[in-house]
């Protein structure tokens, strides 16, 4: 056999092996939607999630939207809190517009759907990062 041959044969028992066991070990994504779990049953407490879920609710934090928490593949804490988008800017005389992040129409949720601009967070999770 020659070295070029036996390279060869080398180079495809790899990939052979390679694709056997990714096949073994493929993961269950993507998906549908995620599984549900406890907090519990994936090593969280259920009393700090609970209480920061109070303060997101009172505000105290400032307007947030929701809070997801997915562990180990698994959404084990999932709520949405209303916001009053329209409140800060009432007594404004600033004229609403997609550009100006007044207009409760574009800012947070893009005309009223559940899609929520980015403003910098993007930035920040990007530099966060790096």
């Amino acid at each position: 056999m020659s070295r070029s041959s036996f390279v060869s044969l080398k180079f495809f028992l790899l990939v052979i092996s390679l694709s056997i066991s990714c096949e073994k070990n493929s993961s269950k994504w993507p998906t549908a939607g995620w599984p549900e779990s406890t907090p519990a049953a994936q090593g969280m407490d259920l009393a700090k999630l609970s209480s920061m879920d109070e303060e997101f609710a009172s505000g105290k934090h400032g307007y947030i939207d929701g809070m997801l928490v997915i562990r180990n593949g698994h959404v084990v804490y999932s709520k949405k809190y209303d916001q009053d988008y329209e409140a800060p800017f009432r007594n404004t005389n600033t004229e609403p517009g997609q550009y100006n992040y007044y207009d409760p129409a574009w800012h947070p949720y893009y005309k009223e759907t559940q899609l929520h601009s980015m403003q910098s967070i993007s930035k920040s999770v990007t530099s966060a990062i790096v």
